[in-house]
């Protein structure tokens, strides 16, 4: 047997003036002859990981194969796949090849899949669960946090790790380490419980937890970056679950994210900031949780995000946060407070100065929900959005091509202001209509811009509201200025081109578009129908395109009595009557004035064009042909009508009646006339008929020869031959 390696002295050593050194025995030489043995170095340990190696789970280390003696393989195992190369011989080495049974063990898995194996066991884990809530030293709650940190990287030990309550260890260990903040414990068991979420029953788990949510906050609020990115990871599991958005904001999830992400500004970190602003979004998107967002302060902190100078830099962080107020904006009452805390001037900076086209899109389309409450439409106007608008809108490119989905979204909004009076002026300034005018929008191949359009002419011809009938014609003299610089920027020129559209008649076969063409053509003659109350404006709107579609149009009732107004309004210029002694001009005003017309404003509207008809000689002979004499007779009988309306019109019919008073003559001896010829033909078949009265044969008989008497005496007297026969003599005695 080898003896120890302990040295002993090969003399006595004896205090000084002794005997003789002692003699050396057997066993002393014996030991001197032998060698000396010295004591192996232990087998040098595994480097231990570092805090950034822990992510990627380590296998255990293996015992060398004994045929690698000669050339050893240089493996490496990775969390996917393991990889081996050999190197090549020296100095006439004996190839060997590797162990191939080895590399299988340490795979653990067949060659081409990817099976994850639990690295630990239930009982494994207890004792690690145990430190983690009872053990008060710093090193071993360290490395407990560690391991829980590691284990978690493999996704089947997330299983183990539920059932054993490693959610409740990470959450202790991070309460018992806020009073210290040990960022090695924080970053571990943050990281522990983003990798635990992932499981759903976690996520309920932790969302039910007592302290679970407010230690979620808790995390947020530490300013550790890996902490900052693991927390955010955590949250984006947690909104996985379909409540748990309404959770956290209840909670003061939302403020807590804002803080934040004010607390992110300064940083350049852009793809942490991002991520903030996604889950904002996330949290303000349900719609259950805007309300809950508009009552507490944190729409203000999120408008104050928008006068940071770095939002400049990183493009898709303001992108996140205005997505973010998109989606706040479409719920009224946090509009309201986004307008309060003047989030326009902010948004109009962003839209005269973004460079990309989608960001202008997001800007447009939060002010486009801002225009569509009523309320909120005033505040835009004085925040002069306008001119903005409709600079951004109309921008062109090399190409001077329009930006069709930003102009359809500026023009969107402009239709909402144009909707109040104080914005006319300015849109008119700006130059609405010459841009809608030079780009023909009114047929554009998108519908929605051709409806914006045209709302928007037919707005601003309505800005001056029309006097309430029956009119008074001493406050109907002059133009408007505005209607006359309306005609100025070409205003006509876009509503003759709509009007000349071919509209389908009532036999035609209906195709797709012919609605649209028709309400088109019913608000334009209703913003004609404003434009004619200027004088001057008169003579320009009686043109062919007008008249057309007034005849196509007049069968809907919705645009009834703004046709006749239009054609009433025409007739008071003397060199537009000869375009309205048109027959079908005639007959749709006399139309207006028959007793089938129910309609009051429209019967007025009718007699007061036949008494601007009348008023020229030409027409009268025109006007009695077409039989309208008896209509305003019949009208002129409610003079003493206590109702204003009925009592004009009436008064209107009577001066016209007046006016034709010759015709009107000639036409009562006609009726006359024809009732007593009709009269003395009946009395003869009477009295040839008399003796058979009680037979129904003959009943009947007497009833076709009254017909037959009526028509023979209406053949050969006609209109024409009765006016001759008594209209021969002095008109005098007619008067």
């Amino acid at each position: 047997m080898i003896a120890s390696t302990r040295t002993a002295p090969t003399t006595d050593m004896r205090p000084s003036g002794g005997s003789k050194p002692r003699p050396k025995t057997a066993h002393c030489a014996l030991k001197a002859v032998l060698p000396t043995y010295t004591r192996p170095a232990p087998p040098s340990l595994p480097t231990p990981l570092c805090k950034g190696q822990r992510h990627t789970p380590q296998l255990p280390v293996c015992a060398p194969s004994p045929k690698s003696e000669f050339r050893k393989p240089i493996i490496v195992v990775s969390k996917h796949a393991i990889e081996m190369s050999i190197p090549r011989p020296k100095n006439g080495e004996d190839p060997q090849t590797p162990d191939r049974s080895r590399i299988q063990r340490l795979a653990k898995h067949t060659p081409g899949q990817t099976i994850f194996h639990a690295d630990i066991d239930f009982d494994g884990l207890r004792p690690l669960i145990d430190i983690a809530y009872w053990s008060s030293f710093p090193d071993v709650r360290r490395d407990a946090a560690a391991a829980f940190c590691t284990l978690s990287k493999n996704a089947a030990n997330l299983e183990v790790m539920a059932q054993a309550g490693a959610l409740g260890a990470a959450l202790s260990l991070i309460a018992n380490t806020k009073a210290t903040m040990d960022l090695a414990i924080l970053r571990d068991a943050t990281d522990t419980l983003a990798e635990l979420v992932q499981l759903p029953s976690m996520q309920h788990k932790l969302l039910s937890a007592p302290t679970g949510i407010s230690t979620v906050f808790s995390i947020l609020r530490i300013a550790d970056v890996r902490v900052k990115r693991a927390a955010l990871k955590l949250v984006a599991h947690l909104l996985e679950v379909p409540d748990a958005s309404a959770q956290l904001v209840a909670h003061g999830g939302f403020l807590t994210l804002l803080h934040f992400v004010q607390a992110l500004t300064c940083r350049r970190d852009r793809q942490l900031k991002r991520t903030a602003a996604s889950l904002l979004l996330r949290l303000a998107t349900p719609e259950d949780n805007k309300a809950k967002i508009a009552e507490d302060d944190a729409i203000p902190q999120l408008c104050a995000l928008f006068q940071d100078p770095y939002l400049e830099v990183d493009a898709g962080f303001r992108k996140a946060l205005l997505d973010c107020i998109l989606a706040l904006s479409t719920e009224r009452h946090a509009a309201r407070r986004l307008l309060e805390c003047r989030i326009v001037p902010a948004l109009l900076f962003i839209l005269t100065t973004a460079r990309n086209l989608e960001l202008s899109l997001v800007v447009l389309s939060v002010l486009e929900q801002f225009s569509a409450d009523p309320r909120l439409a005033l505040p835009l106007l004085q925040h002069d959005v306008i001119p903005t608008l409709v600079t951004v809108g109309f921008a062109t490119d090399e190409s001077n091509a329009l930006y069709r989905p930003g102009m359809s979204k500026a023009l969107s909004i402009l239709l909402q202001l144009l909707k109040r009076e104080e914005a006319h002026a300015v849109a008119t300034d700006v130059g609405i209509v010459d841009r809608i005018s030079q780009y023909k929008l009114f047929l554009a191949p998108e519908r929605s811009v051709r409806d914006h359009s045209i709302g928007i002419l037919v707005l601003l011809a309505k800005r001056m509201p029309l006097p309430k009938r029956p009119y008074n014609p001493q406050d109907r003299e002059g133009s408007q200025a505005c209607h006359l610089e309306l005609i100025a920027r070409g205003y006509l020129h876009c509503a003759f081109a709509i009007l000349s559209r071919p509209t389908p008649g009532p036999k035609d076969a209906w195709r797709e578009g012919d609605d649209e063409m028709i309400h088109a053509k019913v608000l334009l003659l209703q913003a004609l129908s404003h434009l004619s109350e200027s004088d001057n404006v008169r003579l320009l709107l009686c043109k062919p395109p007008v008249l057309e579609a007034i005849l196509a149009i007049a069968r809907h009732k919705l645009v009834l009595a703004s046709c006749a107004k239009l054609l009433a309004d025409l007739a008071t210029k003397p060199d537009n009557v000869p375009k309205l002694l048109e027959p079908r001009l005639q007959l749709f005003l006399l139309k207006c004035i028959a007793p089938s017309c129910r309609d009051d404003d429209v019967r007025y509207e009718g007699a007061r064009a036949f008494a601007a008809l009348s008023l020229l000689e030409q027409a009268k002979e025109h006007l009695v042909a077409t039989g309208v004499v008896s209509f305003l007779q019949r009208l002129a009988k409610h003079v003493r009508c206590e109702i204003p309306l009925l009592r004009s019109t009436a008064l209107l019919a009577q001066a016209t009646v007046e006016r034709l008073k010759h015709d009107a003559a000639a036409l009562r001896i006609q009726s006359v006339m024809r009732n007593w010829r009709a009269k003395h033909a009946a009395a003869g078949v009477k009295e040839a008929a008399a003796t058979a009265l009680q037979s129904p044969r003959r009943r009947r008989f007497q009833q076709l020869a009254l017909r037959a008497t009526r028509l023979v005496a209406a053949e050969h007297e006609t209109q024409a031959s009765i006016q001759h026969r008594f209209l021969a003599k002095s008109t005098s005695s007619y008067r």
